[in-house]
């Protein structure tokens, strides 16, 4: 999207062109004086466009308007102008003169700011609603105009006041809690007394993220720094015939352009393979491939330099389609063939199942690619230390992996690179891949110079990892007494142009394809196909979301068939203890599945008296099931983690992990952990997380594991700490700890053919719990659904901070609600189509129903005091439970997400037919 116009940018402000002070347009060459956070800034029009946020960010320093999107529909660029909030990446400076901006960091100074602007501020703070806090400060923005306007607003009000804001952490509904608690301080104090916002007043992060204090990769900026623009292909498939960089070289400011030939080290990359090229030689795969990167003086200079790189690229046949890559005779994608990763497991006699059956169900369930949509884009920032190291600044779920590959490119010792790792803008699993940290890095290698690399939304879009589309087809079935006799799946995956992590998250889906059930006679089998598409890997749920669609309708459609009530058909199949998984592991008495449903038993008869439903429209009550690693995902070495803790000089003691914060709240619950482990108080502990330096694993923070893995290094380490602490305590030495920690599992390799069975058959550390039940409402003339209510139940083992789980609960919520009714990369032979928040539509305020959730406590034995992870678990029975909720209402079986209201129609008119 373009800068506005000046009549645009008028209309939106409420105003003409004869209410302003000074006519800009009388006066286009003139320099525009306006006022930010009360002093004079001076713009000076030029050739190159400049949006009010560049404006900000670049000449001004104030990097609490955050970059996010660039087409105005995020609103993390929120500022006020003339007291109105308007988004600063579509404003043109030349528009202000005259005009007064304030941004997140002028609240204080504001003629306004003592009253809702300053309230807002500090209730946001209080109640710690932000989890990565990179929307927070638009957020508080809005929401103090909102009570600048409407003193007392409704929840409903809010809801249409914040729409135009995303978060992608929290659900919202923090949010609308904390702008009623602004406008009523009885409010704010019974939230305080809620287990939902305990420990919330104590974080002393969230006052930094309302602020706009916390510094974010993309804040980042070093004197004398190059700034450094990547060529992208821009084809799917193509073989590149010559690549000319004269006319780039020549740009005034262009200081050099990077291509294969100048790769110092190791040419490829890769989370788990080594398969991506660091800058293409022959053959583009994807449009994620880079080509060449720049480097300038300015961001202008850099841009322009890549525009003028010439690229003689020839077009291929690309193969767009996974069944279309795994067929006999399909065009190869990659030098191996088209098969990322295969897995099976079979269990029992499908025959034998099948002659038990009385009921057999059989389906072919889609689930769509979709972004993980974390709102700040990947940034970094390269330099030399003084040490001669190599430093990368950036936000990253894999320090160490990211390290030791960045080395290898650029052809250092391991000691000689050192990531500096900062505060995520969210991340969901795309950022355990490398993506611009190694060019970056390549750029300060290869010129001694600091390095900027920032992506635009559109390039974000295009190089992160994404979730895999799955379709699955699924045979289950059930005896007289509903009692599961078998089930058989068969899935199709597409990895995309490289591998990622396809293989852990195959490995997942079919591991945890059964659901949480007791199923004796098992044959299941997914593959994942290369393709051209863009690569698919790590995102919240890690292959689980897509099973735990098809399983949980299955279970919905047989007990239908049955006669009976979906609840009971669970119940009488769940796991729990003595009861053997799907894998051959007899249970032990940490499986909370049986406790998660029995608690949304009074949730279901409460839902069946919702008063929401409006004339047309039939109520349905849905529900689902799901289960998955709350650790190390299977197959997976990173499963070893250590920490470090020492005493420092001021009195604190620093715990070093390579665990990540990337907005899940990892530094206040390992603060937790750590202060109860060691006997202190929270205020004592200073978690350091994401270094390098003290630690060597190569740990991932995926698959909510770093309560789990690193919680339990700390809570030994602790120990040998308290032990030093005591006997140093008279000397001047400083007491240090370092501890690796391996969960004792023996076999970590799912079986393709299960022919054992007892406790030892234990594949995972530790497993988490979820059910979820969601009230709809369902218009059977027009096929739209209403989302009413949603329910959660989650096992956590123990609530090491209810405020941190019921925040993971509700963001996990609402992107399972984005995932079924709005969230689908539009591909068109490999190339993305909606790239932007215009395009790809996560939910808003006004989407997301109230939400409950329920902390169910079945301790894992060794969890660190009993804790299970959660940040995964609340996205998985989501989109099932609303399936099951619409078929509830009016009675059609979908089977694909998203779920449209034409789908709804169709379904409906089939069924008219058929009776």
């Amino acid at each position: 999207m373009p800068l506005l116009t000046q009549p645009q940018f008028l209309k939106r402000m409420g105003l003409t062109a004869t209410q302003t002070q000074t006519e800009i347009h009388c006066r286009p060459t003139a320099t525009v004086l306006f006022k930010v956070n009360g002093r004079d800034a001076v713009f000076l029009p030029g050739g190159h466009q400049v949006s009010l946020l560049e404006f900000l960010r670049r000449n001004l320093g104030l990097h609490g308007s955050k970059y996010a999107c660039g087409v105005g529909v995020c609103g993390a660029c929120t500022v006020l102008i003339n007291d109105r909030p308007m988004r600063s990446c579509v404003v043109n400076p030349r528009h202000l003169e005259g005009m007064k901006v304030t941004t997140i960091e002028g609240i204080e100074a504001s003629v306004k700011g003592s009253g809702p602007l300053l309230t807002v501020q500090k209730t946001f703070s209080e109640l710690g609603v932000f989890q990565c806090g990179y929307c927070g400060p638009g957020f508080v923005l809005s929401a103090g105009c909102l009570l600048m306007d409407n003193p007392d607003p409704t929840e409903k009000e809010i809801r249409l006041g914040l729409n135009g804001n995303l978060c992608r952490c929290t659900g919202y509904q923090k949010i609308i809690e904390a702008v009623r608690a602004a406008a009523d301080p009885g409010f704010k104090q019974h939230l305080l007394k809620q287990p939902a916002y305990s420990f919330a007043d104590v974080n002393p992060q969230a006052g930094k993220k309302v602020k706009g204090e916390t510094p974010y990769a993309h804040d980042l900026h070093m004197a004398g720094q190059l700034w450094a623009k990547v060529v992208w292909s821009p084809f799917p498939k193509a073989r590149i015939r010559s690549i000319d960089s004269t006319h780039a070289e020549q740009v005034d400011g262009v200081t050099r352009v990077i291509t294969y030939g100048d790769l110092p080290g190791k040419k490829t990359f890769g989370v788990i393979f080594s398969d991506q090229p660091v800058l293409v030689e022959r053959e583009v795969r994807s449009m994620a491939d880079a080509v060449a990167l720049v480097l300038g003086e300015t961001p202008e200079a850099a841009e322009d330099g890549a525009n003028r790189l010439t690229v003689d690229y020839e077009p291929l046949h690309g193969v767009f389609d996974p069944v279309i890559s795994l067929a006999p005779h399909a065009p190869r994608v990659t030098p191996k063939g088209n098969i990322a990763h295969r897995l099976s497991c079979r269990k029992g006699d499908i025959q034998k199942g099948r002659e038990r059956a009385k009921v057999v169900i059989k389906g072919q369930y889609g689930t769509p690619m979709t972004d993980p949509a974390f709102m700040e884009p990947e940034a970094c920032v390269s330099y030399m230390d003084t040490d001669e190291a190599l430093v990368v600044a950036t936000a990253t779920q894999a320090p160490v992996s990211f390290r030791d590959q960045i080395a290898a490119i650029c052809d250092l010792p391991g000691d000689r690179v050192r990531l500096r790792t900062l505060p995520a803008g969210g991340a969901f699993g795309g950022r355990g891949d490398l993506t611009i940290q190694h060019l970056c890095a390549l750029g300060t290698r290869l010129t001694g110079k600091p390095v900027r690399l920032a992506l635009t939304r559109e390039e974000s879009s295009r190089v992160h990892s994404h979730r895999h589309p799955f379709v699955l087809d699924y045979e289950t079935g059930a005896d007289g007494n509903g009692r599961l006799t078998h089930c058989v799946v068969k899935g199709i995956a597409d990895a995309g142009a490289y591998h990622s992590a396809t293989l852990p998250v195959v490995e997942n889906a079919v591991v945890f394809a059964t659901g949480p059930y007791e199923t004796h006679h098992v044959d299941i089998e997914i593959k994942a196909a290369y393709t051209n598409n863009p690569t698919c890997g790590a995102m919240r749920g890690f292959g689980v979301p897509q099973v735990c669609l098809a399983m949980e309708c299955q279970m919905d459609r047989l007990a239908v068939r049955l006669g009976l009530d979906p609840m009971d058909m669970r119940l009488k199949n769940v796991l729990k203890a003595g009861k053997i998984s799907q894998w051959g592991q007899i249970m032990g008495s940490d499986v909370g599945m049986k406790a998660c449903l029995d608690s949304l038993l009074p949730v279901i008869k409460r839902l069946r008296n919702e008063e929401g439903v409006r004339g047309g429209e039939k109520l349905g009550i849905g529900m689902a099931a799901g289960y998955k690693n709350s650790s190390t995902p299977t197959m997976i070495p990173q499963g070893t983690t250590d920490v470090t803790l020492r005493l420092g000089d001021d009195g604190m003691i620093e715990v070093y992990t390579g665990g990540c914060e990337v907005g899940q709240g990892l530094v206040d619950a390992l603060s937790r952990i750590a202060a109860q482990a060691l006997d202190q108080p929270v205020d004592r502990i200073r978690i350091i997380p994401g270094s390098t330096d003290h630690t060597t694993s190569p740990m991932i923070t995926s698959a909510s594991q770093q309560v789990f893995l690193t919680g339990g290094a700390i809570c030994r380490a602790a120990v040998k700490f308290k032990d030093l602490l005591k006997k140093d305590q008279n000397n001047h030495k400083l007491p240090v700890v370092r501890e690796v920690y391996t969960p004792p599992v023996k076999n970590m390799f799912p079986p393709e053919r299960v022919t054992q069975i007892g406790p030892e058959q234990c594949i995972l550390p530790s497993l988490g719990y979820v059910a979820a039940v969601v009230a709809v409402a369902v218009n059977e003339k027009t096929g739209r659904v209403r989302v009413l209510k949603v329910a959660v139940a989650q096992d956590v083992g123990k609530a090491i901070n209810p405020s941190g789980i019921v925040g993971q609960v509700q963001g996990g919520v609402a992107m399972g609600l984005g995932g079924c009714f709005w969230e689908r990369m539009v591909l068109r032979d490999g190339v993305i189509q909606n790239d932007n928040f215009d395009g790809y539509h996560i939910p808003r305020t006004t989407h997301v129903p109230p939400i409950e959730t329920i902390i169910v406590e079945v301790p894992d034995p060794l969890g660190p005091m009993g804790a299970k992870g959660i940040g995964e678990l609340p996205v998985v029975p989501i989109a099932p439970a609303v399936l099951n909720a619409i078929r509830d209402a009016v009675g059609v079986d979908l089977e694909e997400i998203p779920v449209r209201a034409e789908d709804i129609r169709k379904a409906l008119l089939e069924k008219e037919n058929d009776e």
